[in-house]
């Protein structure tokens, strides 16, 4: 009886609420259901149910009909029927749904709806009926509806979703798979986040197919829906590096909006068309995407037989830098005549440190690619934790630092390379040089010569050069070249244990500078020792006081070692050919790690 007055007592409060039930679509009340099946109808149609509401005294919302006895219910912004004797008016009330993205839906003719996104939780409705549906999002494989006023969950597999053309736009659900498609194989490579929207050049069977750039991609129809968004693909840039990179972890995708957009499985081979601010461009499904170079590693970069120019350098410095960034370290230490970069890059995290730099002379730009070569081979046996001849390179590098400046000059070696129009002074280089033709010039661009602007007895330096020229000119005052300061400045700012230059050419160790007693033997055992690594003959000290190379001003200014190393057999005044880099790596890829453990036990 108390049941019976409470329904009763239900449909009079609705009227009295309501009279004539003009608004009734406005009015929503909470109520309880009284059985645990409540059958609900289509509208006109009160015969059949096409469905029931499950769970006794589970709350629902309701709206009044103008029939008294019939109330209606929202079942994915589709109103039903229920009659009003199976609900108990409930004085709670049910938090706010908010819409997340309305999609429309056919459902299948019997299908379930859950109460959380799991077929194992509670079921909230069981229809007999294909219907039509609105959904508020998409959780886990789950389309979300609203059922009567609270979250329903309806399978994915229990939805109908239409995809009406061959090339349309794809809007993806949920983080699904991403494979490539080779010799009618497929090999995941990835995955595409949640929100991505891809364009589609087909479907095959229960896949969507995307053709781009000569390569096949596909992804599962499941969990992706149709869009009515346009797709326009960014062009990828035309690659000057050519760079490929593995994936060290399961690396995120990033679009030009920042948003992340997919992940590419680690192990994945990436293939670079440029890099800015830590990010490498990439082609991700025929469009412009961005990874972190953190999340990539190398195995080998640099090509060291061919030229290398100051652009290329800096390129591959940044790529190391923004890999590695948890054992090396980037600088700018100065700016050359024309406002080139001069850079000088830290690998390993040893508070001892040393330093090596290269092309202080323009035509001797191989050197250049001896010490990018050595990064390269240093910074990946560090992040294997490897060996190079028998030298743990991790522990080596995390006693003492390198810091490597592989272009001091790189004005006059873009002039070498690329000739008067690829710099600003050219008409001054050639006035200077006699020709066009810069294969002799050691100098900068305004012909002073680097190795000769160090205060190392500069002003004792007794030569017939007395203006700029391709070579030998020592400057109109000491320390007059921007170059010349920068690789100054960045000494005197560290505590540098020793110092090789390299230069070109005809295999030889300069390293005397009037050494004495305990220093005196020190650095001859020191030079030694690089002599019996490379090959290369020790030269005898030269008693001439006027000096302005870089070493010894170093020797000078610091009392430690430094090594002016020429390599490669003299070939006259040009560069030495790329044909004898074999022979230069094989007698100095391992002069870096000799040189910091010595420095380590000082």
């Amino acid at each position: 009886m108390k049941r019976i007055f409470s329904t009763i007592s239900f449909i009079l409060m609705l009227m009295i609420l309501l009279p004539g039930f003009a608004n009734a679509e406005t009015a929503l009340i909470t109520g309880k259901l009284l059985q645990e099946d409540v059958p609900y109808y289509a509208e006109g149609d009160l015969e059949k149910p096409v469905g029931s509401l499950k769970g006794i005294n589970s709350l629902y919302q309701f709206s009044i009909t103008p029939q008294a006895e019939w109330v209606n219910v929202q079942i994915g912004a589709k109103n039903f029927v229920i009659s009003a004797s199976m609900i108990q008016s409930a004085e709670e009330t049910l938090p706010q749904i908010t819409l997340n993205q309305v999609r429309s839906i056919d459902t299948l003719e019997t299908f379930t709806i859950y109460s959380e996104a799991n077929v194992a939780s509670k079921v909230i409705v069981n229809a007999q009926l294909k219907q039509s549906l609105q959904t508020l999002s998409y959780e886990k494989g789950f389309f979300v509806v609203n059922v009567g006023g609270r979250k329903g969950f309806l399978k994915s597999s229990d939805a109908l979703v239409k995809f009406a053309k061959p090339v349309m736009s794809i809007e993806v659900l949920q983080d699904i798979p991403l494979y490539e498609v080779k010799s009618r194989q497929r090999f995941q490579i990835g995955a595409l986040k949640k929100g991505m929207i891809f364009k589609r050049t087909k479907q095959v069977a229960n896949w969507h197919q995307i053709e781009m750039n000569g390569r096949v991609y596909q992804v599962e129809v499941s969990h992706t829906f149709p869009s009515a968004k346009a797709i326009t693909l960014v062009a990828i840039p035309k690659v000057v590096y050519p760079a490929a990179v593995i994936t060290e972890v399961n690396a995120p995708v990033i679009n030009g909006a920042g948003q992340h957009i997919g992940t590419l499985k680690v192990g994945q081979t990436v293939r670079l068309a440029n890099i800015r601010n830590n990010l490498g461009y990439i082609d991700f499904m025929g469009s412009l995407a961005y990874v972190s170079l953190k999340n990539v590693k190398h195995t080998n970069l640099v090509q060291p037989k061919k030229n290398i120019s100051a652009r290329e350098m800096s390129y591959w410095l940044q790529m190391y830098a923004g890999m590695y960034p948890e054992f090396t370290k980037l600088e700018v230490i100065g700016k050359s005549v024309e406002g080139r970069a001069i850079y000088a890059l830290r690998v390993g995290n040893g508070k001892k440190e040393i330093i090596m730099d290269a092309s202080l002379h323009a035509r001797e730009h191989m050197t250049t690619n001896l010490l990018l070569e050595m990064i390269d081979s240093y910074s990946l046996h560090y992040l294997k934790k490897s060996t190079v001849a028998g030298f743990n390179v991790r522990q080596v590098l995390d006693q003492t630092s390198i810091w490597f400046v592989p272009m001091v000059n790189p004005d006059g070696v873009t002039l070498v390379q690329s000739g008067r129009y690829a710099v600003k002074n050219g008409d001054l280089a050639t006035r200077i040089n006699g020709s066009t033709n810069f294969a002799r010039w050691k100098a900068n661009v305004r012909g002073v010569d680097l190795n000769d602007n160090f205060d190392s007895g500069w002003s004792l330096i007794n030569s017939a050069i007395k203006k700029p020229s391709y070579m030998g000119y020592r400057g109109p005052r000491v320390f007059s070249e921007p170059e010349a300061v920068a690789l100054k400045n960045f000494v005197e700012k560290h505590n540098f244990k020793s110092y090789i230059s390299y230069h070109t050419a005809g295999q030889v160790l300069y390293w005397f500078m009037f050494q004495q007693q305990a220093q005196l033997t020190r650095d001859i055992q020191y030079v030694n020792q690089l002599s019996a690594i490379t090959g290369y003959t020790v030269m005898s000290p030269m008693y001439k006081r006027g000096s302005g190379a870089s070493t010894d001003w170093f020797i000078q200014k610091t009392k430690n070692p430094a090594v002016t190393v020429e390599i490669g057999p003299y070939t006259g005044e040009k560069p030495v050919p790329h044909v004898y880099f074999d022979r230069v790596w094989k007698q100095n890829y391992k002069v870096g790690l000799h040189a910091a453990n010595e420095a380590a036990k000082r």
